[in-house]
């Protein structure tokens, strides 16, 4: 299915070029405007999954989060539709470089003012999405994408709102229910096991601490044999 979206005109406007990669539940392909020339990312959720509500919701989720946030720092997502076939779609930002995951994969571990940079683009991120309402829950290496910034340094981006929240005093209104849990075990923060109701911008900056401690050592913190184990380490 991915190579016969390839020559395929979405929402009128953008004509799929190529194949960027593959996920879990979608798929991201680069592509351009008809009439500006422009180059774009867009992810489509695949069509098997289709049928579940859940992951069509988290596409409106992703797109409305980071144009709720509107900072450098954050993929932009510039439009948002549905294919004829039903399939959801984003059209986003495209960006040139690696996520952390694969840096950490090629480099093992970074330097600490190497690592602190790259925390500090992170947090500046994060304090934005903060201040907008929006907790992200999903912080982990392969959402961070570095590209060239100002100067041609090295620059941070955070990706993939998908499992983004509104921050919010009422429970009436959280996205997911108690018990719940939502994210990256590595990742997630003891409340977020425990699929805690409560759980807060706090999360997102421990998940943040846990990168650090890979960037700078190498390793996880915590690492076990099934996600089970990971799990109850964290909790423990």
């Amino acid at each position: 299915m991915s190579g016969d979206r390839v020559g395929q005109l979405i929402g009128d406007k953008y004509r799929i070029t190529g194949r960027l990669g593959s996920g879990g539940v979608a798929e991201v392909f680069e592509a351009v405007h008809e009439k500006l020339g422009q180059r774009f990312a867009v992810k489509v959720l695949k069509p098997e999954f289709l049928d579940q509500k859940d992951l069509s919701d988290r596409f409106l989720t992703e797109g409305r989060a980071a144009g709720a946030i509107g900072h450098p720092g954050i993929v932009q997502v510039y439009d948002i539709g549905h294919l004829p076939t039903g399939e959801p779609y984003l059209v986003m930002e495209l960006l040139q470089g690696e996520n952390l995951k694969e840096l950490l994969k090629r480099k093992q571990r970074m330097s600490e003012p190497e690592a602190i940079t790259v925390v500090l683009h992170v947090l500046d991120a994060l304090g934005a999405a903060h201040r907008a309402g929006i907790l992200h829950r999903d912080l982990k290496p392969e959402n961070v994408v570095l590209v060239r910034g100002p100067e041609g340094r090295p620059w941070a981006k955070i990706i993939d709102f998908g499992l983004a929240r509104a921050l919010s005093r009422d429970p009436t209104k959280r996205v997911t229910h108690h018990g719940t849990v939502m994210g990256t075990p590595a990742f997630m923060a003891p409340e977020q096991v425990r699929g805690s109701p409560n759980v807060d911008a706090r999360a997102d900056i421990y998940s943040v601490g846990v990168m650090l401690y890979e960037m700078i050592t190498g390793k996880l913190p915590y690492r076990g044999q099934s996600v089970t184990e990971v799990m109850i380490k964290v909790l423990e």
